[in-house]
């Protein structure tokens, strides 16, 4: 279920007991109350992405393959015997939506057939939650403008800004008010640090644009 405003998770896994080729995953629309519905357009459909991950911050030359970032779905993928395939499909709950159940599916293909379908169903509530102003939802986070002051050029300036702009646009729609912030200084010169407050008053000035 969701409420006005909400972003909703649809998850499911696909556990394969054979090596698999060209499989796609196609959801369908969710038909609502009174002809209404939600298109499959309004899906940000995505995977678990596995990656060789340390398995903490001081191993060095250990690795192990983990469960990790949400990637775009693509056209088709091979699934590997034995290891979990995880879709991860997003809806957002605009306020204007209908409250009622929604309805649909999602069709797993093998090679261009249908080999499963999975029932979907997403209950919207007439309300908006409020926000506790008592409580912090903060991210560890690794600012953007840490790259862009590296880059080495004017297009991998702005893109790292860009990156920057739609990162805080999206934790702050997702409910977060807070991240981890450093002030940087290089280290000191006869006795004298030298901290970077043009460089912090850039980020601080992001996080007031988006109301962290």
């Amino acid at each position: 279920f969701a409420a006005w405003g909400e972003y909703e998770p649809l998850e499911f896994t696909i556990y394969p007991l054979r090596d698999m080729k060209d499989i796609r995953v196609e959801f369908s629309a969710l038909e609502g109350p009174r002809g209404q519905r939600l298109p499959a357009t309004a899906l940000d459909v995505r995977y678990v992405r596995y990656l060789w991950v340390k398995p903490n911050y001081s191993a060095e030359g250990v690795y192990y393959r983990a469960p990790d970032a949400l990637m775009p779905m693509p056209s088709s993928v091979a699934l590997k015997q034995g290891e979990n395939f995880r879709v991860w499909a997003t809806i957002r709950v605009t306020p204007d939506t209908p409250a009622g159940i929604y309805a649909g599916r999602a069709t797993v293909y093998e090679a261009g057939s249908a080999v499963r379908d999975i029932g979907l169903r997403l209950r919207v509530l007439p309300i908006v939650l409020e926000k506790d102003q008592r409580v912090h939802y903060a991210l560890y986070y690794h600012h953007p403008y840490v790259e862009m002051g590296r880059a080495p050029d004017a297009f991998s300036r702005e893109w790292q800004r860009r990156r920057a702009d739609l990162e805080h646009l999206d934790m702050a729609e997702h409910g977060m008010n807070g991240i981890t912030l450093g002030l940087s200084a290089p280290a000191p010169k006869d006795g004298r640090w030298n901290f970077a407050f043009d460089d912090f008053e850039q980020v601080m000035d992001l996080c007031r644009k988006y109301g962290f």
